[in-house]
């Protein structure tokens, strides 16, 4: 099975070259052995992009490449990478590396087992979390509004750290619209729950390690009225 790993970046020029360097490193001895980082910058104002630049000189093309996305949020340039490649599998996780690289292979084996999207969870029995009281409480009051708007099985909507298959790219990702401030995990999810897709979620080691560059609040908020659109536009046909 082919894997592209696609990583987006938007002013992380403290972080990209040690945290995809680790990603390498991790992925060489993983015994995984088709697989591509794909960095989907966009909108750095740092020096993100020259960094990225000497990164790509560092490791064959065949493992790393990086694009420069005129998009303005994380979910569009998250389904411009994915788009970009052809795979039979496709991850996408946060530029920190919250989640322990060690679930890679447990989202690789749930595609390869016949699910069409694996999503890495932080809210099952086995899940090791550690993060702020605040943002465990938006957290969960958002998973729940969404689960019971949508009848969603899913416990944690919004963990960057999904894989998908060449199905799911196609036939949901392609239709996704609501893509600012990285709500395409959430529309995918959705869509892909209504299409009776089968998903299945995995325990992960998580651990929020560094300041938030988002408003969780004004964010949430933002969410809730995609949530409202998605709603009119399953009810209205509009995604068929």
């Amino acid at each position: 099975m082919s894997i592209v790993m696609v990583i987006p970046v938007r002013n992380e020029s403290a972080i990209i070259k040690d945290n995809v360097s680790e990603v390498i490193k991790f992925m060489k001895s993983s015994g995984i052995k088709d697989w591509h980082i794909l960095v989907a910058e966009n909108g750095s104002t740092d020096d993100t992009v020259e960094k990225l630049k000497k990164l790509s000189n560092k490791y064959p093309k065949k493992i790393l490449s990086y694009q420069c996305l005129p998009v303005k949020s994380k979910g569009d340039a998250i389904k411009m990478a994915w788009l970009s490649r052809k795979a039979d599998v496709y991850i996408h996780m946060d530029a920190d590396l919250s989640t322990d690289l060690k679930h890679i292979p447990e989202l690789v084996g749930g595609i390869e087992d016949g699910n069409d999207v694996v999503v890495g969870s932080r809210y099952l029995k086995d899940s090791e979390v550690e993060r702020s009281l605040k943002r465990s409480v938006i957290s969960f009051f958002y998973n729940t509004f969404m689960r019971t708007m949508f009848s969603l099985n899913v416990k944690d909507l919004q963990c960057g750290f999904k894989a998908i298959n060449k199905k799911t790219l196609d036939e949901i990702v392609r239709q996704s619209r609501y893509l600012s401030d990285g709500f395409l995990d959430t529309e995918m999810l959705i869509l892909a729950s209504k299409k009776k897709f089968r998903i299945k979620e995995i325990p992960i080691k998580w651990k929020d390690d560094r300041k938030s560059k988002f408003n969780l609040l004004s964010v949430s908020l933002k969410f809730f009225a995609n949530a409202l659109r998605v709603k009119r536009d399953l009810m209205l046909g509009r995604y068929e």
